[in-house]
This record gives C-alpha cells, sequence and structure tokens, in this order.
C-alpha cells in the first residue's frame, strides 16, 4: 500500500497532505510531519514502471520513421516513477520507513529540504 508507513515504530500509520501540511496519521496517533519532528532523512528506493501500450506505441512509430536505432531508444525512455522508499528519524529517537507516492515525495522534500 502507498503512502503508508511499512516499517518501525510507526508502522501502519497513513500518510496524509492536507493544506501543504504531511501528517502521520492511526487511531491513536496525528503527528505533522516537519522539520521540527524530523532529525534526518535518506531516499532509499525509487521504484518505475513502463506502460506497456505506451511502450507498443512509441516501437511502431519509432521503426517505421526511425529505423532500428528508434528502437533502442524506446527502450530507453518511457519511465515513470510509481513510488518512493524513504527512511524517516525522527528527533525523538524513532525510526520509520514510509512508501509514499512521487506527490507527496515532493512535499516531504519542500518539507524537510534544510535539514
Amino acid at each position: 500500500m502507498i503512502n503508508t508507513v511499512i516499517r518501525g515504530d510507526y508502522k501502519n500509520c497513513i500518510i496524509k497532505h492536507s493544506k501543504d501540511i504531511l501528517r502521520l496519521e492511526s487511531e491513536n496517533l496525528n503527528l505533522n510531519i516537519s522539520k521540527d519532528v524530523v532529525d534526518n532523512y535518506k531516499l532509499i528506493h525509487t521504484n518505475y514502471k513502463k506502460n506497456i501500450l505506451d511502450i507498443i506505441a512509441r516501437l511502431v512509430i519509432g521503426v517505421y520513421l526511425i529505423g532500428p536505432l528508434g528502437v533502442l531508444a524506446i527502450f530507453t525512455s518511457n519511465m515513470h516513477i510509481c513510488y518512493h522508499i524513504v527512511s524517516l528519524e525522527f528527533k525523538d529517537g524513532k525510526k520509520s520507513l514510509i512508501k509514499i507516492n512521487n506527490r507527496l515525495y515532493d512535499k516531504l522534500i519542500n518539507t524537510l529540504n534544510d535539514i
């Protein structure tokens, strides 16, 4: 599941975004993710996926217009970011591994960019 904590002290919390604030939420927790709370963060992994229909369409067009060199160009393009896995270290000593989509990753980086 994307936009959740997958490992660590806040496991199974959902990551939500509203009014430029990222927060960890569960039944008994509502924690804003900010520079005041997070001590360090690190990008662990980014998952890419390819759209097969787009690849086929580009392949046909590439072979028709460019020739065999077009085939090589097709397989090196068309990468879409699916999700990011980020390690968060909180100032209270707790650690968590989160899995978030690209939109929330951009918000997280903008929120924590001075750390």
